[in-house]
């Protein structure tokens, strides 16, 4: 009895060693990522076995190193990331990157959630049209990854979600949307919250402070159409402090009228990269 026990254990050891793990976590990794349009990298792949109470319950986790994600000409750095597989589906995602940490589940049915905190984009992220700093945190909660429209503006990525996004100290330098688009420009706070249902992405209630001046997005949708992004909404304008790039900026804004506290108001229209501002009266 004791031959065949060693026999076998010597088996399951010579297997877990030889199991090519890097190349089957690479795989899944790049085949789930595929399916939202990223393409991966990874430098290295090493397992970690639970407990050995726990062993014949607990499939193995792993912890990648040295990842890298690249959307068209966007790019972005993890340091590190452990995957933990659970025994009826669903993968425990623990991060490092960017200066702060992310923890997220995937679960069964395409629906991914996550949390960011301390997350600081010009240490991993390269962006092709410009660059992002500051401290960011954040929650995304996403349906049907994989199985969205590709009328939509998230094309086929994914099919409904909400995303909550915090900023402060932020800047940004490149080329910014619309006609009031500078080399750079300071994001003193900002607040997205955004929801994805199907074929418009709806931004209820954005706020954010730049340059002195305040802007709202009490209601406004993106769309495609005839391959194009799109933007239908409305935009709160209020100038908070007389600072001089505060000042030139709200000078490029077309003439609005102020109301009692200090707003101006304008319809969006247009491209979503570059959309266009009129006056509400």
């Amino acid at each position: 009895m004791r031959r065949p026990a060693l026999f076998v254990a010597l088996t399951l050891v010579c297997f877990v060693w030889t199991f090519p793990h890097k190349l089957v976590v690479e795989r899944l990794v790049r085949t789930a990522l595929a399916r939202v349009g990223v393409a991966a990298s990874i430098e290295s792949v090493e397992p970690r076995w639970p407990k050995i109470a726990r062993m014949s319950v607990s499939p193995p986790g792993y912890l990648l190193r040295g990842i890298r994600l690249a959307r068209n000409s966007d790019t972005m750095g993890i340091d590190t990331l452990y995957l933990g597989f659970g025994l009826r589906g669903g993968v425990d995602i623990e991060g490092n990157a960017c200066g702060g940490s992310w923890r997220g589940k995937l679960q069964r049915g395409r629906r991914f959630g996550l949390t960011f905190t301390g997350v600081e984009p010009e240490r991993c992220l390269v962006l092709s049209h410009g660059r992002l700093e500051g401290r960011f945190g954040g929650a995304l909660a996403l349906r049907g990854i994989g199985r969205g429209q590709s009328s939509g503006p998230a094309g086929t990525a994914v099919r409904e979600g909400k995303i909550s996004i915090e900023g402060r100290n932020a800047r940004f330098s490149g080329t910014g949307p619309g006609p009031t688009a500078l080399a750079a420009f300071e994001l003193s706070a900002v607040d997205l919250e955004a929801s994805l249902d199907g074929p418009a992405l709806v931004l209820d209630g954005s706020t954010a402070e730049a340059e002195g001046i305040q802007w709202r997005l009490p209601a406004a949708t993106v769309f495609r159409r005839t391959g194009s992004l799109l933007i239908e909404g409305r935009l709160a304008v209020r100038v908070r402090n007389e600072r001089p790039r505060g000042k030139m900026i709200a000078g490029l804004l077309p003439e609005a009228a102020t109301d009692p506290e200090g707003w101006r108001h304008y319809k969006l229209s247009g491209a979503a990269s570059r959309p266009q501002l009129s006056a509400v009266r």
